[in-house]
């Protein structure tokens, strides 16, 4: 038979472990600014501890304000909205440990540092890159971004970029709607800015034009001019002043090409006539020459009976221009039994109730050219 003894285990103590792991490194001094969030953190041994937390010796409980986190080993005292009265000394306890922390309470300082230089205005180009930008007081800083009234969040087209203290909103591919106002906004301040969108670049692929374009009046100026872009808009003027699409002037454009019409011509119309795009101007001189006045219908003879009437048409190669009238050599001025009318081109005489003093040769003038006919009646 064995005789067994067993002796009760012996139980050393182990030395008490520190309640906080980062009593050496943690942030006892925080700075927080008016109205912003104040978080004072640290770090303890076990998930399951438990602290409290104290201001200027006075226990803190959880309320609208403050609130008392534990995420992991991580023990937090948050203040949502900083007051200056929030200011003082604040201690977390475990047990017999404590850590002290100091909350140092600031003015706001201004959210932008460049307000007053920052570009407000800002011209972007359809199918371009579009950047509004602005500096924070502070990196980490939050802001958001709204259009015309509307909060702005990242897409494929849209970008909200952080750049140190530098705040950029950019737009990849600027379209006709992205014109606007835009809002960049830190808490109650903002910052606006207004962004035109204006058509593409547009150059004219001849810089110059040496002829001189020389037109007969009545007939068609006919201007054109080929751009680099078939989008691009253009304003025509003569000497400097504008031109507008009429009955006078006709305005065309298809693809690259853009042209001008102008109808009707006279000798008034010559000049320099320039076609302009928001970055280039072309140049054309036109001359208007006089067209000679000719009849291309002259006056026929006419044999006819006394006491009715007589009419005598002729027609110029154009529809302007005056005549004058003769009978026998005598100027014929409208009134009475004389009748005198224009229809477009023609010039057309009407004598009432003939009589024998009315024969005779009638002839009818313009400023370069004339024609005549005999006028004669039955009998004479």
């Amino acid at each position: 038979m064995f005789l067994v003894l067993s002796c009760p285990s012996i139980i050393v103590p182990s030395e008490t472990q520190a309640a906080f792991t980062n009593k050496d490194s943690v942030q006892k001094e925080v700075k927080a600014t008016l109205s912003q969030k104040a978080t004072l953190s640290c770090e303890v041994s076990d998930t399951k501890t438990e602290v409290k937390w104290y201001k200027d010796g006075k226990l803190l409980t959880s309320s609208k304000t403050v609130s008392m986190e534990t995420k992991g080993k991580t023990r937090q005292l948050v203040i949502e909205k900083v007051e200056k009265k929030d200011a003082g000394q604040y201690t977390c306890e475990v047990g017999a440990e404590k850590l002290v922390f100091k909350l140092q309470v600031t003015e706001i300082q201004a959210a932008f540092t460049n307000k007053e230089s920052v570009k407000k205005e800002v011209k972007a180009t359809l199918s371009q890159k579009a950047t509004l930008s602005c500096d924070v007081s502070d990196t980490k800083t939050e802001v958001k971004w709204y259009k015309d009234g509307k909060l702005l969040t990242s897409s494929k087209t849209v970008s909200m970029e952080t750049k140190g203290k530098t705040r950029q909103l950019v737009i990849e591919k600027v379209e006709k709607k992205d014109a606007g106002q835009y809002t960049c906004e830190v808490g109650a301040e903002k910052l606006v800015f207004k962004i035109q969108v204006t058509e593409s670049s547009a150059k004219f692929k001849k810089t110059a034009v040496k002829d001189i374009c020389s037109v007969q009046a009545s007939e068609k100026i006919v201007l054109t001019t080929e751009l680099t872009s078939e989008s691009a808009s253009v304003k025509w003027f003569r000497d400097g002043v504008e031109l507008k699409e009429g009955t006078k002037y006709e305005m065309k454009r298809e693809g690259h090409s853009r042209t001008l019409i102008v109808k009707s011509t006279e000798v008034k119309d010559s000049g320099t006539y320039s076609c302009h795009t928001d970055d280039d101007k072309l140049e054309f001189k036109v001359q208007v020459k006089h067209t000679p006045l000719k009849f291309v219908v002259p006056l026929q003879p006419v044999a006819t009976e006394l006491g009715v009437t007589l009419t005598l048409t002729c027609e110029l190669n154009q529809a302007s221009g005056d005549v004058l009238w003769r009978h026998n050599s005598r100027e014929v001025k409208p009134g009475g039994r004389f009748c005198v009318s224009a229809d477009s081109a023609k010039r057309v005489l009407t004598v009432t109730g003939m009589t024998k003093e009315d024969e005779g040769e009638y002839i009818c003038e313009c400023k370069d050219d004339k024609t005549s006919a005999k006028v004669s009646t039955n009998g004479s």
